[in-house]
């Protein structure tokens, strides 16, 4: 009885998810990706939330905290940098986990990994859940995440993942819930930091 508690709990607290058959069929607070960010900011919204965090200025990232979410703390997209329509290309739900317990963050990782899988179900491969050092923002190396990974044969992919910051660094810990094209995976892999 506890478990379909737990199960009905995060059901209605995470998503209202059906079942997907590409990326741009998942939503994070009811957007998705391919939608154009103007439907749900306004430019001086975004242009006030740009970031800074790749070397390449092929994607402009954003950070936001609108009032609308009512699972996330925040949300984040990036677009590419010279479109006129800001359609989204990446973008992230985040639950802030500053003042909580890790382990909390990571036992809702694979809750929430399980959710996506019936979403995904046949359209998606889920990787193994595995841990990695975050060398991206903390160059001690004891800044870590750790997620689970679905891809589509297109490349596209959907990722959830909690992230444990050092204490050098400067970001909070929190849970991640991302969506992102192929394109902007390459990008990631091959041209953002470099």
């Amino acid at each position: 009885m506890r478990k379909l508690l737990l199960i009905l709990i995060l059901t209605f607290s995470f998503q209202s998810w059906t079942k997907a058959d590409d990326i741009s069929d998942f939503q994070i607070e009811g957007m998705s990706i391919g939608d154009s960010a103007l439907d749900f900011f306004s430019k001086s919204e975004i242009l006030e939330g740009r970031v800074n965090y790749y070397k390449s200025k092929k994607y402009t990232p954003v950070e936001l905290t609108p009032s609308f979410l009512k699972t996330y703390s925040d949300f984040s997209f990036s677009y590419k940098t010279n479109d006129k329509k800001y359609i989204i290309e990446r973008m992230s739900g985040i639950i802030d986990y500053r003042n909580k317990d890790i382990k909390n963050c990571l036992k809702q990782v694979d809750e929430v990994a399980n959710e996506i899988s019936e979403v995904f179900e046949g359209a998606a491969t889920k990787s193994d859940k595995y841990e990695k050092i975050f060398w991206g923002v903390d160059k001690t190396g004891k800044s870590k995440y750790t997620l689970i990974n679905f891809t589509f044969g297109s490349g596209d992919n959907v990722v959830v993942a909690c992230y444990d910051f050092s204490e050098e660094s400067t970001y909070s810990d929190n849970l991640n819930v991302e969506a992102k094209t192929g394109t902007f995976e390459n990008f990631l892999n091959n041209e953002a930091y470099k």
